[in-house]
């Protein structure tokens, strides 16, 4: 496998629509890290409609490639579009240590890296006659600057599309607008989209690596119409086919705001319009699966001496599902440490925390039986932060304690993993003793929702209580693994089996490094 490494796929023009599968299940066999693919010209002709040609080979690449394979970075190079021979500009194909080309292309590909010795593979294209690629005469429409908007969430070849369109489309300056801030709330797991930060610098990268001749700026977009409605300079915009109508809402912004209208130029979908590839899906994905980094060399405080347990610590705000998550593991095998009822013990009567509470805030808090009134020191603590700061500095020690002995015991019966499910497991500091932070959400709300069914508390106390608590986002910014039960209890379950499984591979390299 030679994921670390970049490909370049050259093939004849006349063929890329009707052989792009057959060579793209080649090239993707050495799993290249990304995989550039250049059309040339079998016999070095120009056309003066070569943009419209390239336009509708991007897409035919790019939709095979997400029907096929989804999994593979593919760039098709836009580079001297004028001239499908002149690929020498594309500069970031001179960086690729793979070549895959036919028999007569491969010295193309050798004068395309800018290298004589690069590792060859030749892709044997099927021995049917190939059909010369049918023009229609169309042009592609030029504009020196060119504008588009979007979230551009997890760059995917649906976002490829629209670019190399707009691309295209533009002889100088491309202004891409990357919805941000307000624009971003209502989306489906918002905390899940990148920084604004990664998308800007995702976009810029791939214009610059597929189409270096012009140049690509981006803004942030805080309101529906950005600087599509508001710079005098823009000569069109691009839209895709579900957002077609949005070129009217700009031109009716610019006219409003005294500017002249600008060309509106449509992209087609990739996956088409009822099977639209979306970032909401990649995001879905990717829920039940490690975000990044190395968690098994992580270091953490021991609970116990002896421990050789990986702990995997589970949270989320009331109402986000976490503890029917932890049942769920529960039922594959993993030991679950369930904190809240470790609470209920360090309440016990007899105990030093009974006995420490009731010093603290009086007899007032006791039952007849000796038990805290839970609910009487509830509305102590609830209504003083610096009460609950106290209650918090008596509880949270002793249920590590209760932990510990847990971990301790779960150590000499042989366990290798642990969930320490906990929902206050960051406020306490816990994940210091944890390998990984896992966060399960769901939008605000629905928590609301679930926890007036579930209490019986009208929405007003519901919401007291998330807004006492930390953000979805708070709490995704320390996660290692994220869940969501908001759907249906297939997907949820389809989501803890994914967790689980990269859980089991991940414990091999952990009791490797222990070992």
């Amino acid at each position: 496998m030679y994921r670390s490494r970049i490909g370049l796929l050259l093939l004849p023009a006349a063929s890329i629509r009707q052989y792009i599968r057959y060579a793209l299940d080649q090239a993707a066999a050495v799993s290249p890290r990304i995989l550039y693919v250049v059309a040339h010209r079998s016999d070095g002709t120009q056309r003066s409609n070569d943009r419209h040609l390239l336009r509708r080979l991007a897409h035919s690449v790019y939709e095979t490639a997400n029907n096929d394979h989804p999994g593979l970075d593919v760039r098709v190079v836009l580079s001297a579009a004028e001239s499908l021979v002149e690929t020498d500009k594309a500069v970031t194909c001179q960086s690729a240590d793979i070549l895959l080309a036919s028999t007569n292309a491969q010295k193309l590909g050798t004068r395309v890296t800018g290298r004589d010795k690069v590792e060859t593979i030749s892709i044997n294209l099927p021995s049917e006659k190939q059909e010369e690629e049918e023009v229609d005469g169309e042009k592609s429409r030029l504009y020196e600057h060119v504008v588009l908007g979007g979230t551009f969430d997890r760059l995917h070849n649906g976002h490829k599309l629209l670019l190399s369109t707009a691309a295209l489309h533009c002889t100088k300056r491309l202004v891409v607008g990357i919805t941000d801030g307000v624009q971003l709330q209502g989306k489906t797991l918002v905390e899940l989209i990148e920084p604004y930060a990664t998308r800007s610098r995702n976009v810029i990268g791939f214009v610059n690596d597929v189409f270096p001749e012009i140049v690509c700026e981006t803004g942030a977009i805080y309101d529906p119409l950005g600087m599509a409605a508001t710079d005098d300079s823009l000569q069109c915009l691009v839209v895709s086919e579900e957002t077609a109508k949005g070129g009217a809402a700009v031109n009716k912004g610019r006219d409003k705001n005294g500017l002249g209208p600008v060309a509106v130029e449509i992209a087609g979908l990739v996956g088409g319009t009822t099977l639209k590839l979306s970032s909401t899906d990649l995001r879905k994905a990717s829920l039940g699966c490690l975000r990044s980094g190395e968690p098994w060399l992580k270091s953490t405080k021991s609970f116990c001496p002896s421990q050789r347990v990986y702990v995997i610590g589970l949270t989320g705000g009331t109402g986000s599902g976490k503890t029917s998550l932890g049942k769920k593991f529960s039922s594959l095998g993993v030991p679950v440490i369930d904190c809240d009822q470790l609470g209920h013990e360090a309440y016990s009567p007899g105990s030093d925390c009974n006995r420490k509470i009731v010093e603290t805030f009086g007899e007032g808090v006791l039952c007849d039986d000796g038990k805290i009134n839970r609910k009487v020191l509830g509305a102590i603590v609830f209504s003083d932060k610096k009460n609950l700061d106290t209650l918090n500095s008596i509880v949270w020690p002793e249920i590590v304690r209760l932990v510990s002995k847990k971990v301790e015991r779960l150590t000499e019966e042989g366990h290798d993993v642990c969930i320490l499910d906990a929902a206050v497991l960051l406020e306490a500091c816990w994940d210091e003793y944890v390998h990984e932070v896992w966060v399960s959400i769901v939008p605000r709300d629905e928590a609301i929702r679930r926890i007036t069914e579930r209490d019986s508390v009208p929405i007003e106390t519901a919401t007291r209580r998330l807004d006492a608590q930390m953000t979805n986002a708070e709490r995704t910014s320390k996660a290692d693994v994220i869940f969501s039960t908001l759907w249906s209890h297939e997907e949820t379950w389809t989501q803890v089996q994914r967790a689980h499984k990269g859980l089991r591979e991940r414990l091999e390299k952990y009791l490797n490094v222990r070992v």
